[in-house]
């Protein structure tokens, strides 16, 4: 987990570029901050992490910066989708894990 500072939970659909590209422009001035930032994918948000022909240029971009990006296994489950480990970018983690974080990382930032 190393370490993490922040902990971001972003469940809306990755369609809604806008709201993600919020996201990184606050993600990226913590990172300017020497913050350690991990963003937890979850509800809607998991569905692009299924599959690389649905990855849009702000998920890409989520992605390529130096922080821990998450995927709720168990939201992707729900949507009928199958975590898969070779085109997928994200850490996969369940409801433990997901408790594990919140309990210690310091500062949680919900956006659903």
């Amino acid at each position: 987990m190393k370490n993490l500072e922040l902990l971001y939970l972003y469940g809306f659909s990755l369609r809604l570029e806008t709201k993600l590209e919020d996201l990184l422009s606050i993600v990226s001035e913590h990172l300017s901050n020497d913050k350690k930032i991990g963003v937890v994918l979850l509800h809607d948000a998991v569905i692009s992490s299924s599959t690389s022909r649905l990855i849009n240029e702000s998920i890409k971009k989520l992605h390529s910066l130096p922080i821990s990006v998450y995927i709720m296994i168990p939201d992707l489950e729900a949507r009928g989708l199958i975590y898969d480990d070779k085109s997928s970018k994200g850490i996969p983690i369940d409801y433990e894990k997901l408790v594990e974080l919140m309990d210690t990382v310091p500062r949680i930032i919900s956006w659903m």
